[in-house]
């Protein structure tokens, strides 16, 4: 117990840490672990190319190569959308997100046009190679962000199907317990099989608990991989969203 007391502790110390606050383990709390809803994913991926930290750094290095940042973003929007369903592990799928097959996109319509005013080969070619340097690593920034959602996503489905498992083997353990101590009470049976029931419905209590806050660590790690709350709504990101809405219709109506 006076482990478990100072493990919280620590960790309530962690988190005012986080939000800035003094870390003197005052945060309150719940006393259970919020019952979670199912994910809806997050349709449009041009809201979490607008919103992730790392993607921000590398459309910055993009843009320091000499290419527009905004272009780049809007390059690599597939028509695809979040799913967490099992169509996300198809062959199309793993074409489309090909890292070599989007780099080798990225640098054909951003870089080609790029240089056109006669400057000098050698001039040419190093700017060529940086830019091709930023677009690839961009565009692996970008699928690392998208693995991390659709891995939050997947875990999701299992972790609720792991969950609904043991709180069904919890109810079944507090029934195997009342009826032991009925069973105990009228003499059918040992102190030794009464606690043995009482063991069995504390072991269930507390792998429902473990998988109840593992589902929860796996909801903040969906958070942090959305790049953390809403949109952050600058205006190249309304840009970019507001452009690939756009070319979506346009390809709806041909």
């Amino acid at each position: 117990m006076a482990a478990q007391r100072q493990f919280t502790g620590e960790a309530a110390r962690r988190l005012e840490t986080l939000i800035g606050r003094y870390p003197n383990a005052e945060l309150q709390v719940p006393a259970v672990i919020p019952t979670l809803d199912v994910i809806v994913p997050e349709g449009n991926p041009a809201l979490l190319l607008s919103r992730r930290p790392d993607i921000a750094g590398a459309e910055a290095r993009v843009a320091a190569a000499g290419l527009r940042a905004e272009q780049a973003r809007l390059a690599m929007l597939p028509s695809l959308r979040l799913t967490a369903s099992a169509g996300t592990n198809t062959v199309e799928f793993a074409d489309a997100f090909d890292p070599e097959r989007i780099a080798a996109n990225l640098i054909a319509s951003l870089v080609q046009p790029l240089f056109t005013g006669g400057q000098l080969d050698a001039q040419r070619d190093l700017a060529v190679a940086q830019a091709e340097s930023a677009v690839a690593n961009y565009a692996a920034t970008a699928l690392d962000a998208w693995r991390e959602v659709e891995d939050a996503l997947a875990a999701d489905t299992f972790l609720a199907s792991q969950e609904d498992a043991q709180a069904r083997a919890l109810e079944e353990a507090r029934l195997a317990e009342d009826l032991a101590e009925r069973q105990y009470t009228s003499g059918t049976i040992t102190i030794f099989n009464l606690i043995d029931a009482q063991t069995r419905r504390l072991t269930a209590e507390s792998q429902l608990v473990t998988a109840q806050a593992s589902r929860a660590t796996n909801r903040i790690s969906y958070h942090l991989a959305l790049g953390g709350g809403l949109p952050t709504g600058t205006a190249s990101a309304q840009s970019a969203i507001s452009n690939s809405d756009t070319d979506a219709a346009r390809s709806g109506r041909s």
